[in-house]
């Protein structure tokens, strides 16, 4: 009997078949997309150690922030303060595995952990200057020009489950960063608050 050979494993986000992002319905001011398979580094470490610092900094070329609720960007790469020791490192177009060893060895003997994280969320990319309108309806952060700027970041709630917030651009433009089970729900949740911006029809 023929063996059967088999198939390749393909990458899918639990946002895939999402009818809301597949063939989403035009909004005025803002816009709701996913940003997916977005490589994600958790990382941990000790910010007084040069050796950690530099050999990060030698991997990615962006230095890890040391003040709360900045990020640092680069080329297609962040480095998003989490606390005090901890920082969640995005890149566009790398792949994880290859990171991850890369920054290990650079560290070397530095007491530090580095670890994939890059399919425990998935990122939605909520943007327009109605972006701060929807935000304050589902997260009990005050949503503002006078309270965000650009590469600024914050963990709080969106609905009911913990959600991370990174204003990329002044337009604004938002990286939302959720579980990946609570994807689907943050989704249909954001999508729910920006119908008064849909637009009618004729």
């Amino acid at each position: 009997m023929a063996e059967l050979a088999p198939k390749p494993l393909v990458a899918k986000s639990p946002l895939a078949a999402f009818p809301g992002l597949v063939k989403p319905v035009a909004f005025n001011g803002i816009a709701l997309e996913e940003v997916p398979h977005l490589t994600q580094i958790g990382l941990r470490g000790n910010p007084a150690n040069r050796t950690f610092t530099s050999g990060i900094k030698s991997v990615i070329d962006v230095a890890l922030p040391t003040k709360g609720g900045l990020v640092n960007e680069k080329n297609g790469t962040a480095a998003l303060w989490l606390g005090p020791d901890e920082w969640l490192i995005l890149a566009e177009d790398k792949d994880p595995a290859d990171l991850v060893e890369a920054m290990e060895a650079a560290i070397g003997d530095a007491h530090a952990s580095v670890v994939d994280l890059s399919d425990n969320r998935k990122t939605l990319k909520l943007s327009g200057p109605n972006a701060w309108t929807v935000l304050n309806k589902v997260s009990p952060l005050d949503f503002h020009p006078r309270s965000w700027k650009r590469n600024m970041c914050a963990g709080s709630l969106c609905g009911t489950v913990q959600a991370f917030y990174w204003q990329r651009s002044a337009e604004p433009e938002f990286y939302i960063l959720v579980r990946s089970s609570f994807a689907a729900y943050t989704a249909t949740l954001l999508l729910d608050a920006m119908q008064e911006f849909r637009q009618e029809v004729s």
